[in-house]
């Protein structure tokens, strides 16, 4: 009878450190799947995402680019900016600048598919000598992805007039690479009939229509935005 109930009970004394083990197991499953950031796909990210808040105008020129076929650029201010490839881990979304091989890392957070994003970074700086910490809230637009301009030269007419020292112009903007654009100006002397580049500058750049944001190739990285016009003049955006 003894052996009966010293069974019984230790049966009972087992049966009830499973059901505890088993609660415990479920309880700790319930916390960590609280504790879990909900996975982010490449097309919840993809389109044209703007910060406005820090922008000092209603032009929202501060914005993420991402494209489909992996390819990214971005403005975040007068010292930062970027291009090259991406990819997307968890919530990390990894970048490859494609002319500065510096590697970038964005936190996405709060996300709010098609409508917000919180972003926290750390950037290299143009020369990579320093990093630049940057966090901001960006809002998806409806803004069309700009289309590559590889290729394109933009080649003004109908700039001849008169002019003290100089007869013609020539102005061109060609978008060499996906990274590197040359900008030239040249006046014709109307003493001699010689060409004399008056602007000649190499620059990175990123392409955001209708605006071509660059730093220049061995400059001081800082960022100088350009929405040119017909006749090609250098129209800085006074964005700072």
């Amino acid at each position: 009878m003894k052996r009966y109930v010293y069974k019984h009970a230790l049966l009972i004394i087992v049966l009830f450190t499973s059901i505890s083990f088993l609660a415990c197991n479920d309880n700790s499953n319930d916390e960590g799947e609280q504790n879990i950031t909900p996975n982010i796909s490449v097309s919840d990210i993809i389109g044209v995402w703007v910060c406005p808040e820090k922008s000092p105008d209603d032009l929202c020129l501060y914005y993420l680019a991402i494209y489909p076929n992996g390819r990214y650029n971005f403005c975040f201010g007068k010292d930062l900016m970027g291009s090259g490839f991406y990819s997307l881990e968890k919530s990390t979304l990894v970048l490859r600048n494609g002319y500065s091989f510096s590697i970038d890392k964005i936190e996405l957070n709060e996300f709010e598919k098609d409508k917000s994003m919180y972003i926290s970074g750390h950037f290299a700086s143009f020369y990579n000598e320093r990093t630049i910490n940057y966090f901001s809230t960006l809002k998806k637009t409806d803004e069309k992805l700009s289309q590559s301009v590889v290729g394109v030269e933009k080649e003004p007419s109908g700039l001849s007039g008169l002019h003290k020292y100089y007869s013609d112009f020539d102005t061109k903007l060609f978008y060499m690479t996906e990274y590197i654009a040359k900008y030239t100006h040249k006046g014709k002397l109307r003493s001699t009939g010689r060409w004399e580049t008056l602007k000649d500058i190499t620059w990175y750049y990123t392409y955001r229509h209708p605006y071509t944001y660059t730093q220049e190739v061995g400059g001081d990285g800082k960022v100088k935005i350009y929405k040119f016009d017909y006749d090609l003049e250098l129209n800085e955006i006074d964005q700072w």
